[in-house]
């Protein structure tokens, strides 16, 4: 049996899931289980039924390292979905040399 706390950490991945798919950054979930070797039947049987225990961790970090989500959010609900990269140093050049545009780069 699940506990609540692992029951919250499976919706929000499912949610990232739906908004990684949402954003077209993959197909769906058949893409998902298929490019991180996830058994899709018991992905699929999980996500209809939180009680089973057939979720694994490791479905977590494809989440976090290949697409960006907040492993913070993922476990404890807190902070952004998305994890913010620094700007590389060519942005950071052109912020600093054109300072008309770095509004205009900072607002994007």
């Amino acid at each position: 049996m699940n506990t609540v706390i692992s029951k919250q950490i499976m919706e929000r991945f499912y949610s990232a899931l739906d908004a990684i798919i949402a954003m077209k950054k993959i197909r769906g979930v058949n893409t998902y289980c298929r490019l991180n070797n996830i058994d899709r039947r018991n992905f699929i049987a999980q996500r209809k039924d939180l009680e089973r225990g057939w979720f694994q961790l490791s479905w977590l970090y494809p989440m976090v390292k290949e697409y960006g989500v907040s492993a913070k959010w993922l476990l404890t609900g807190l902070g952004r979905s998305e994890e913010h990269t620094s700007p590389d140093r060519k942005s950071t050049r052109l912020n600093s040399s054109h300072p008309s545009i770095s509004y205009a780069v900072y607002c994007l």
